[in-house]
């Protein structure tokens, strides 16, 4: 159950405008983050990033490319918790973010009907969820990735 509740809360992970949002609900979705998004689940989404660029790899020269993996590896992904608030601002509620957070950090013995209505609202809107987390995962991805190119071409590298 819980893994269910990560796997639908990081597709949910995007696409609103993040200024109407309150400080609290920005807040709760940073805690969820930091609990779900471990050192691993960073360095895959960093993996998936390089590997929609390995066009780069036969296209510029070995050096280029090893500095572009070097750069990527390096970006700090707790901005892409902003990039999903919008998306779970969109289908959760605050006290949503509430009960997702216990879920995440209470034993699963203790996890109460509550947290199984949230996985029943979560689930029914996992696909466009997952799609709207896959999409706005991408820009950001490719926003990123971007970006390093165009620093390391400036460079001369």
């Amino acid at each position: 159950m819980r893994i269910c509740l990560i796997v639908t809360f990081c597709s949910l992970f995007f696409a609103f405008n993040a200024n109407s949002q309150s400080l609290s609900y920005k807040s709760k979705v940073h805690k969820i983050y930091s609990l779900i998004i471990t050192e691993e689940a960073r360095q895959v989404m960093i993996d998936k990033a390089i590997d929609n660029y390995s066009w780069v790899k036969n296209k510029e020269s070995y050096a280029f490319w090893n500095e572009f993996t070097y750069e990527m590896r390096k970006i700090d992904v707790s901005d892409f918790a902003e990039i999903i608030i919008p998306v779970y601002y969109k289908y959760l509620s605050e006290e949503d973010l509430e009960t997702f957070i216990e879920s995440l950090t209470l034993p699963q013995n203790r996890l109460g009907i509550k947290h199984q209505m949230l996985l029943q609202k979560m689930s029914a809107n996992a696909s466009t969820l997952n799609e709207e987390a896959y999409n706005a995962g991408s820009i950001w991805g490719q926003q990123k990735a971007d970006g390093i190119i165009r620093k390391l071409r400036s460079k001369g590298i």
